[in-house]
């Protein structure tokens, strides 16, 4: 662990207005800053008028070159392939103990310790707050971390100094990870203002005290209007004023995918053991919820078979040439073309130790070289597994188990036989409410059986996110695919509740797209 030679106090004067927090400024002396994070809880009747005005002063200042001020509106959970691919490289590097190498950042001075350090407490209170956090986790909220850090912070750390006055206005964060990068700018030198008008993080009491509480008033529903701006101003000196020189204001355009496994492809020839206590909990007819509280530990790793070389452009192009009319258009599809993609929609039979069935799921091919992606709670227990392909009359027999994490609860299995994979959306447009939605699966063991529906919501469930939709699923669906107009899959389907009519669940494209990156 590098020495950062700088150390953060937090809230060593008590802020207790907004307006407090516009003014104040921390002190830096012997090596110590002074930094402040603090949210505003609930509206009072003044309450968009009151942020107007704070909005105002802190662009006005930046303008005139005396604070440097971000506006924070939502963090996106995904990166594309590219980045990924960076930010991987990075804490690889960083795990082995060499300093912290992002896109943007001073690498001059002592900011590589300061990142090093901030981003070292960071993690040490997520594992803290997170139940069963295993090191992928840690890794990807690593990436994470580093992620936003170049995206929203880009101006403030890549001339950074230890005296620099960095504000930062962050809307209605309520999210553990959020809230924690949020923590995560502190150390690195900037005040942080949350202003949760609508809900309150929703985390353990020592973790929601890394920053005071300002009580505005009960919880409403206003909506806070876009920042005031604040134009660069540069000068031909070594002022305070040079250091500050931008404003960012961020959108909620989403981005692709972290998700909770390592995206290294690993290849298991024996008899497989995803977490193998019980039975599926799909077995026809007697499935729960779907989730699984199984250990996350990947399978042994043993040498790759991995032969697929395509890279996240040449990924890109096979998708969209599987979407594309004749023209070369991409277009949305008619139910019944939709309805044909079926064939690339197989049906899973379980088998235990001894060769006896325990269950039925579904399976989604996403590699040409045999490839299939279903649920890793639709594999629980088994160690051999029957593989049914559309319009073929053998029965592909396969104990492959490639990969598997029973949080986001996905898995590959490979079969010897050559695939038509589904492409997986992109991410190019945020999916929303209302957005129609074709589900494909073996319910009660009925071979590809298409129904059709709407997106009815977006969760988060134990941090994987969460596409809730009305198309009917039933046990033995689970692991088939959620399909967009245009053939795309934009989700896995993962839990269906018996006790809630069309209350069902699929695991999103983003986490399906870094689970199983290398494979499609």
């Amino acid at each position: 662990m590098l020495n950062p030679e700088i150390s953060f106090r937090h809230n060593v004067m008590t802020v207790q207005t907004p307006d407090t927090f516009v003014n104040i400024r921390g002190g830096f002396s012997s090596g110590r800053k002074d930094v402040y994070f603090v949210r505003t809880l609930g509206e009072n009747q003044d309450f968009l008028k009151t942020f107007e005005d704070l909005d105002g002063r802190l662009a006005g200042a930046c303008k005139s070159g005396r604070i440097m001020y971000v506006r924070l509106k939502s963090l996106p959970n995904t990166l594309d392939s590219q980045a990924l691919e960076s930010y991987l490289s990075a804490y690889d590097s960083w795990k082995q103990g060499k300093p912290i190498i992002t896109r943007i950042h001073s690498s001059a001075g002592v900011f590589p310790a300061v990142l090093d350090n901030a981003t070292r407490k960071t993690v040490e209170i997520y594992k803290t707050a997170s139940r069963n956090v295993s090191e992928s986790m840690i890794r990807n909220y690593v990436i994470k971390l580093w992620y936003w850090m170049d995206t929203y912070l880009e101006e403030i750390v890549k001339d950074w100094s230890e005296v620099q006055n960095v504000k930062i206005l962050a809307d209605n964060i309520i999210k553990l990870q959020e809230y924690l990068f949020c923590y995560f700018s502190t150390l690195l030198g900037c005040d942080v203002l949350i202003l949760n008008n609508r809900a309150d993080i929703s985390v353990d009491e020592k973790i929601r005290r890394l920053s005071s509480e300002i009580m505005l008033g009960s919880f409403g529903s206003a909506v806070l209007p876009e920042h005031a701006g604040c134009e660069t101003s540069h000068h031909e000196d070594s002022s305070e004023a040079t250091r500050n020189k931008a404003v960012r204001d961020n959108s909620k355009t989403a981005i692709a995918p972290p998700g909770k496994n390592h995206p290294q492809t690993t290849h298991q020839k024996q008899s497989p053991k995803p977490p193998a206590s019980g039975k599926s909990p799909e077995v026809n007819g007697t499935g729960n919820s779907g989730r699984t509280s199984d250990n996350t530990r990947p399978l042994p790793e043993k040498s790759s078979r991995q032969t697929d070389k395509s890279t996240p452009q040449t990924d890109m192009i096979r998708q969209d040439a599987r979407t594309s009319d004749e023209e070369g258009t991409r277009r949305e599809k008619t139910y019944e073309e939709l309805a044909q993609l079926a064939s690339s929609i197989v049906m899973i039979a379980i088998h235990d130790s001894k060769g006896e069935s325990i269950g039925t799921g579904s399976g989604i091919m996403i590699g040409e070289k045999g490839f299939i992606l279903t649920n890793c709670h639709v594999i629980k227990g088994g160690y051999i597994f029957a593989v049914r392909v559309e319009n073929d009359d053998k029965v592909y027999v396969t104990t492959d188990v490639i990969k598997y994490n029973a949080v986001l609860d996905l898995a590959v299995i490979r079969i010897e036989r050559k695939l038509k994979p589904l492409p997986v959306y992109d991410g190019r447009s945020n999916l929303v409410r209302g957005q129609k939605v074709i589900a494909i699966g073996s319910p009660l063991g009925l071979f590809n059986s298409v129904s059709d529906g709407i997106i009815s919501g977006f969760r988060n469930i134990r941090d994987v996110d969460m596409i809730q939709f009305t198309a009917p699923i039933s046990p033995g669906s689970s692991g088939g695919a959620v399909l967009n107009m245009y053939g795309e899959v934009i989700g896995i389907s993962t839990a269906g509740f018996d006790s809630g009519q069309n209350i069902n669940l699929a695991v999103d494209y983003s986490s399906i797209r870094f689970f199983a990156r290398g494979f499609f």
